[in-house]
């Protein structure tokens, strides 16, 4: 009917004043619509942003449903339980043990704008910040070119997981460790089952995780993923603010609730943090984490510092007794939790420090992040891990960002085992805990 009118209203002519103004107005209510779908919706109760986020996720709410019952399944099947008496009882794996070099991977829809960091997705939406101004200079406005947009430019037509692999052996790694899905960027990197915005459905078309990690083992290295997802629950919520594609309903599966982030006060315990979070993202969480273990039996799960919000913690202990119940029955050992601050008991995983070290010894095993990026930070680190190295106790180093660059003809792996020598010596150290550097032996 509307289509009709209008192709009558398009034959008016132009001397009936009254119907062509009509027509007009029409037309200025049809444009006025199109772009209120991406007008700024920060002052919207979070209530109905959440309502918004799981109608649009709702397609696979009984894939999510049948993860959910798996976690549920496993309770009381095993040594641990749901809490975290019954966590703290939790033992690294030998291997893990002597693996005191790993290699960390920051690979995304990200990588294809390639401007400042993996956090360009966030800020690309954030008014005055480098990002902000790069995208706007070249992609235009992000309420006419959001960042879904670089979905289809993320080909990854040079992806060839075997040769990381043997690059990253070289390199003296024994683990491995990409992200599966990053807090800025909702995109699963794997052949999810929650979701349509992967990698195995868009851009690559491939299951880029699925490939690395045959390719790992097949290298006799051992194989972990990281998700960031929990916290793609308000890492998008500065689009809201501006007029952006985040706003648009039809984006919200990919984009998340994209809340306001009422964040902790700086150095004070995350349950400070009173962000929004509804029980049906803490359950997505759940269903996403149990998702990755069930596909790719990693012998590592790197999660980022938001599992320690008081709304995430009791799935975070059904997540903890699956995956420690469950890993010991694909890889012959139990898995590794690596965590932030104090979202764990400390005894129940091993927590992981980003870009820093402990200030005193550690009885418990621990790690430390390297970031590797464009600049050259071995000769830092060198500085940082030769010096008397107090918290080394037990420390395990990981190397982010350090996959191969054709650009630079690929030698970062080559670069990362002149880190682990400067670290270690002449190769990456096969020993148990320690005070002082000379106490090591290859």
């Amino acid at each position: 009917m509307h289509a009709l009118r209008s192709q009558k209203l398009r034959n008016v002519p132009a001397t009936d004043g009254y119907q062509a103004a009509h027509y007009k107005n029409l037309k200025r209510f049809s444009k006025m619509r199109v772009q209120s779908s991406t007008a700024p919706t920060a002052s919207q109760d979070p209530a109905i942003i959440d309502q918004t986020w799981q109608k649009a996720s709702s397609k696979y709410d009984a894939q999510r449903e049948a993860l959910l019952k798996k976690v549920d399944n496993v309770d009381g099947q095993g040594l641990f339980r749901p809490d975290w008496e019954s966590l703290q009882k939790y033992e690294v794996p030998e291997w893990y043990k002597d693996a005191k070099f790993g290699i960390f991977i920051h690979w995304g829809v990200y990588s294809v704008p390639a401007f400042g960091n993996e956090w360009y997705p966030r800020n690309m939406y954030r008014e005055g910040s480098e990002e902000y101004k790069h995208h706007l200079a070249t992609y235009g406005p992000p309420n006419k070119f959001g960042y879904k947009d670089f979905i289809p430019m993320s080909k990854a037509e040079h992806y060839d997981p075997a040769a990381w692999a043997e690059l990253f052996k070289k390199a003296g790694a024994r683990y491995v460790v990409p992200v599966a899905e990053h807090h800025d960027d909702g995109f699963a990197m794997y052949d999810s089952g929650v979701t349509d915005w992967t990698a195995a459905r868009m851009g690559p078309h491939r299951d880029l995780i699925g490939e690395l990690s045959k390719a790992v083992r097949a290298a006799g290295l051992h194989f972990g993923v990281s998700s960031h997802h929990v916290e793609h629950n308000f890492f998008l919520g500065v689009a809201r603010c501006i007029a952006s594609d985040v706003n648009d309903p039809q984006y919200a599966a990919f984009y998340g609730p994209a809340y306001t982030w009422l964040a902790n006060t700086r150095g004070t315990p995350l349950n400070n943090d009173f962000t929004y979070v509804s029980s049906g993202w803490a359950n997505d969480w759940l269903a996403r984490a149990t998702e990755l273990v069930e596909k790719y039996h990693p012998d590592i799960v790197y999660f980022d510092w938001w599992i320690g919000q008081a709304s995430i913690r009791p799935n975070l202990t059904r997540f903890a007794e699956f995956y420690d119940n469950e890993s010991q029955k694909y890889g012959g050992h139990i898995g590794v939790t690596n965590y932030k601050d104090y979202a764990m008991q400390e005894h129940s995983g091993v927590l992981d420090l980003e870009r820093g070290q402990l200030g005193d010894t550690r009885p418990l095993y621990w790690q430390t992040d390297c970031p590797y990026q464009e600049f050259d930070c071995i000769e830092e680190r060198k500085r940082q891990v030769s010096r008397p190295f107090r918290g080394w106790m037990g420390g395990h180093v990981e190397v982010d960002n350090a996959t191969p660059r054709p650009a630079a003809g690929g030698d970062c792996p080559g670069r990362c085992a002149k880190f682990a020598r400067a670290a270690f010596g002449s190769a990456p150290c096969i020993c148990r805990r320690w005070f002082r550097r000379s106490e090591c032996r290859v």
